[in-house]
């Protein structure tokens, strides 16, 4: 089990631009299920409000969702809120999840299956369950002394008009 909590808080008292609080708190689970497998849990949920004059926080400090360390199967950022133009501007609430069962192929290579969900939204402390984006997927690990190379292909589950079915995404280290 992996716990952590963190919390920024911003203020024009000590010479900052905007006010707000930032908390994020994070959790994951481990299980061994027979011999080799192990069952990986993560849930993710946070929010940010500004607060005194502040309406708004810089983009640099928003949530952001989507990519190989986040919801697999979207672009990187490609979840919650959008500009005019269709880049993603960040929110002010983030809720993320996955459910990874990982399998021993050989002594090298490792394989897993996945479920990821998750999304951003606007508003502080709003997380609209009904909006949740869900990706599925499989990967393959190969196992080096520094750690994993991950392969994984993430599959959107409800897809959009405007975005693509899936995505493949090369990376080192776990997921989570």
């Amino acid at each position: 089990v992996y716990l952590d909590g963190r919390f920024d808080h911003s203020t024009t008292a000590l010479l900052s631009d905007v006010n707000f609080a930032k908390m994020l708190f994070e959790g994951r689970h481990f299980q061994r299920i027979g011999w080799r497998m192990i069952l990986a849990t993560r849930f993710l949920i946070g929010a940010i409000q500004p607060y005194g004059d502040a309406m708004d926080v810089p983009q640099n400090v928003r949530f952001f969702a989507g990519g190989p360390g986040s919801i697999r199967g979207y672009a990187i950022h490609r979840l919650g809120p959008l500009d005019e133009d269709g880049d993603p501007i960040g929110g002010n609430s983030l809720i993320e999840g996955s459910v990874e069962l990982r399998y021993p192929i050989s002594a090298a290579l490792q394989g897993v299956v996945f479920v990821d969900f998750g999304n951003v939204f606007a508003s502080s402390f709003t997380y609209p369950l009904d909006e949740l984006r869900y990706a599925v997927g499989t990967g393959i690990r190969f196992l080096t002394p520094v750690g994993p190379l991950r392969v994984d292909y993430g599959i959107v589950v409800d897809r959009r008009p405007d975005e693509d079915f899936g995505r493949l995404e090369f990376s080192i280290g776990q997921a989570f």
